[in-house]
């Protein structure tokens, strides 16, 4: 069982800069989905909601966790398929901004792990589609740091071998 230490949710994933722990969770008088949804939708740390959404799902047994029981985990699997659909949304707005801005989904911190919860929450084609535009818009290996190229070396030679 938690307690009100064991989950303390990262205070930039909420809009006002606020963190809350899962007891404060429990104690409120909104449901914690509503919550979590008004953070997710509202945030503007993408890494940061995407991150803590995945970690939701491995409590559900995803990304080779074993799963926890059902009163356990912070949401079911009702309300955590809602939270991937606007983490993905999040990551789809990111990855439509030109790779030069700031804010674009290649600058995101966690870069990796933002492009691996994109192909497993996302449309099958939508990653090798963002990868495409990137090229169209100009994007080179010599515009990617070593850290970017690193985390993406496999999605970067699996595009390559569909598109050479």
């Amino acid at each position: 069982m938690f307690t009100p230490t064991t989950f303390l949710l990262p205070r930039f994933f909420f809009r006002g800069g606020v963190g809350l722990t899962l007891h404060n969770l429990h104690q409120t008088l909104r449901p914690r989905i509503n919550i979590l949804r008004e953070a997710a939708e509202e945030g503007r740390a993408v890494s940061t909601i995407v991150r803590e959404v995945a970690v939701f799902g491995q409590q559900h047994g995803k990304l080779g966790a074993p799963a926890r029981p059902e009163e356990e985990r912070i949401v079911n699997a009702e309300h955590l398929s809602e939270l991937e659909a606007i983490a993905v949304n999040k990551i789809r707005e990111a990855a439509g901004r030109p790779f030069t801005e700031s804010d674009s989904l290649l600058q995101l911190p966690r870069l990796g792990g933002n492009l691996y919860r994109w192909r497993d929450w996302g449309e099958d084609g939508e990653l090798i589609d963002w990868f495409i535009t990137m090229e169209k818009q100009g994007l080179t290996d010599a515009d990617l740091t070593k850290k970017q190229i690193e985390s993406i070396q496999g999605f970067i030679s699996s595009w390559r071998n569909i598109n050479p």
